[in-house]
């Protein structure tokens, strides 16, 4: 008897590979600000790459780089995710996620009267209210001139009145936002 010898050939395809090359996929800005761009690589069999995107970030795929560039302010929170695309089967895709958290500005109105007053010596000047909101949980008065500050946390109000001890400025600035966000200052000259 003869040996029977039987063979068979395997193919070994190269899987797809998604990597972040630039930047951070989770990232916390303020609104109104954009988020530091984040690319993504591509390779192995994938040919392109798909991106869910519902929170309006800008995407730029550079097809002949095999990257893909998430830039731009988002519209709001949430996430997004990167999927490779051509895969040779039976290999498949790949998918990597970011997240962005989109934290509010603080807000500093002047809501009532006038921030810069001229009055007399002994005159007290006329009721001037701020209003904060947004990511500010307070407010911090800065008062050399002698003026009465009261605050309203609950209607996040604060009330400048009194009269003055001399001529001078005051200001306002918003405390307590939620970082990155920056404090909102706002002053008055009497």
């Amino acid at each position: 008897c003869t040996a029977v010898s039987l063979s068979g050939n395997i193919t070994v395809n190269p899987i797809s590979t998604l990597t972040l090359t630039t930047g951070t996929a989770n990232q916390t800005v303020c609104a109104g600000t954009a988020i530091s761009n984040t690319v993504y690589t591509w390779g192995g069999s994938a040919t392109d790459v798909t991106v869910t995107n519902t929170i309006g970030l800008t995407v730029t795929k550079n097809v002949a780089a095999k990257t893909v560039t998430i830039s731009g302010t988002p519209t709001g929170g949430g996430t997004y995710s990167v999927v490779t695309t051509g895969h040779t089967s039976p290999c498949t895709a790949v998918s990597l996620s970011g997240t962005i958290t989109v934290n509010p500005i603080a807000t500093l109105a002047l809501t009532t009267g006038t921030a810069d007053q001229s009055v007399c010596a002994g005159t007290a000047i006329s009721s001037t209210v701020y209003t904060w909101g947004g990511s500010a949980t307070d407010v911090t008065v800065t008062n050399t001139i002698g003026l009465t500050v009261v605050k309203n946390a609950t209607a996040k109000t604060v009330t400048i009145s009194g009269t003055p001890t001399a001529g001078g400025t005051y200001s306002v600035a918003t405390t307590g936002q939620t970082s990155p966000c920056a404090a909102i200052s706002l002053s008055g000259t009497i």
